[in-house]
């Protein structure tokens, strides 16, 4: 009898430390960190820690994400997979349009007039599903938490010392490109391209080390270019996309009834469509604002845009002969986008 007690005992023991260790297992507390290229001021950066604040919420406390901005870090743009594949952060806040120098065939959103402006948002819903999620995957080990377009996808701008309105309006003007693409299209409309990193636009104006910048709205709000540039022209000719990726590891290592929430929210705060809406009303109190300071707003004529667009035909072949494969897949893509 006595053995009996002591091996029931030893059962009930047993069941309770494995009982709590699920328990504990479950419950589980996990601190990551997200690095963005972006400065402090840019209004995706407070969304993201309004973000980490809601995650951190929704998991009652469980999971804690730490958002390092531009200043805070020594990362740019370029070094935004690595940070990820390297474990350098959990989460990186990156843009494939924007890494050209590292796969050239991320570029094809910037390829000036390439995909038309009302098709932006089902191309990027299908290149990033079809092709560059799952190429991310198997090539870099990166799962895409999310995708938005930059700024909301309009807003893509010229900002200038004085008006844009003919091919030679910028002539001896030097404009900050983001790429080789909007280089090529700098130098189409008269002006010398120049590279600036983004965190540095207003020192670089403000020194005359350039006399213009390509950027966004948003970009120019946080950047504060329009206490120095006067002249912004809404041309809209290309776009850029953000993603926001994980090591496809470190993703499997969080507590399995974390994931599908934490993936949730990245949708809800994210994707495409909140992205757009929360874009777009900022981007409208922008213009408000810059006209207040004094900024003038104006869009190129059909005649300019068209001619535009002829004198940079070129550049989308030379995306495909220079992009190989996934080039020439995202290109197929594109155009079955836009026979539909």
């Amino acid at each position: 009898m006595k053995n009996m007690i002591q091996k029931l005992v030893v059962t009930v023991v047993g069941a309770s430390c494995l009982q709590w260790g699920a328990v504990a297992l479950a419950q589980e507390k996990v601190s990551w960190t997200m690095v963005s290229p972006f400065p402090a001021s840019d209004v995706t950066t407070h969304r993201m820690q309004d973000f980490a604040k809601a995650a951190e919420k929704a998991t009652d406390g469980r999971f804690r994400l730490k958002v390092l901005v531009a200043g805070q870090h020594p990362y740019q743009y370029r070094d935004g997979l690595r940070i990820a594949t390297d474990g350098l952060a959990e989460i990186s806040h990156t843009g494939l349009t924007y890494l050209s120098s590292v796969e050239s065939w991320f570029a094809l959103p910037m390829v000036p007039f390439a995909v038309p402006y009302d098709k932006q948002h089902e191309f990027t819903r299908r290149w990033h599903e079809e092709v560059a999620n799952p190429y991310l995957k198997e090539k870099y080990g990166l799962k895409v938490l999310a995708y938005f377009l930059d700024s909301g996808g309009w807003g893509n701008a010229i900002h200038t010392p004085v008006p844009l309105k003919d091919f030679d309006s910028l002539k001896g003007l030097m404009i900050r490109a983001h790429d080789k693409n909007t280089a090529a299209l700098a130098q189409v409309l008269g002006a010398t391209p120049a590279t600036v990193p983004y965190s540095e636009l207003y020192v670089a104006v403000q020194r005359k080390s350039i006399d213009g910048v390509m950027t966004s709205l948003q970009g120019a709000y946080a950047q504060k270019l329009w206490e120095l540039l006067k002249f912004t022209n809404m041309y809209e000719p290309y776009y850029g996309v953000d993603e926001i990726v994980v090591s496809q590891k470190k993703w499997d290592s969080l507590p399995d009834d974390l994931k599908p929430k934490l993936a949730a929210l990245f949708e809800e705060w994210f994707s495409l469509a909140p992205m757009y809406e929360f874009h777009s009303k900022f981007n409208q109190e922008i213009v408000e604002g810059a006209k207040a300071q004094g900024a003038t707003f104006d869009e190129i004529s059909p005649e300019m845009r068209a001619e535009a667009r002829k004198r940079t035909a070129s550049l989308l072949t030379d995306y495909v002969e220079s992009g190989g494969e996934m080039a020439a897949k995202s290109v197929k893509l594109l155009n079955e986008v836009v026979a539909d």
